[in-house]
């Protein structure tokens, strides 16, 4: 039997509390969402400012990250190089997601949308590092 590690309601507030912390510290108006490894909704936050359309793009790279255990930077590599990736509508192929894994499993995901690319890993890395990932 496997025993898997998981995200709960304590851990995805720590992850959203700290990639808002993040993105209010360098100004940035940004959406944060933190999904399980199956890429269900445990937390969504739009920040005063991030344009309505953050939320769900933020839900969406997270979701990606989630399903591919990967950061979603690497969907959208993948779909450059393989545009017939694009046919999955289930993924959103754009850089600003990163999986929290734990000893090699996936646990879940946090994706961040409202800003630049590299901002967007930035922010997520914040947040994972919160619960020490």
């Amino acid at each position: 039997m496997i025993t898997k590690t998981v995200l709960d309601a304590a851990d995805a507030a720590a992850i959203t509390a700290a990639c808002q912390l993040e993105a209010q510290k360098n100004g940035w108006a940004m959406s944060v969402a933190v999904v399980d490894d199956a890429g269900r909704l445990l937390s969504l936050v739009r920040s005063d400012g991030a344009g309505y359309a953050t939320a769900d793009v933020a839900l969406r790279k997270a979701e990606t990250s989630a399903m591919n255990r990967a950061p979603s930077a690497a969907a959208e590599k993948l779909a450059a190089d393989r545009p017939t990736m694009l046919a999955l509508t289930d993924r959103l192929p754009l850089q600003g997601a990163l999986p929290a894994m734990k000893d090699g499993r996936c646990a879940g995901a946090v994706g961040v949308s409202g800003g630049l690319s590299p901002q967007y890993e930035q922010v997520a890395a914040a947040g994972l590092a919160a619960i020490g990932l």
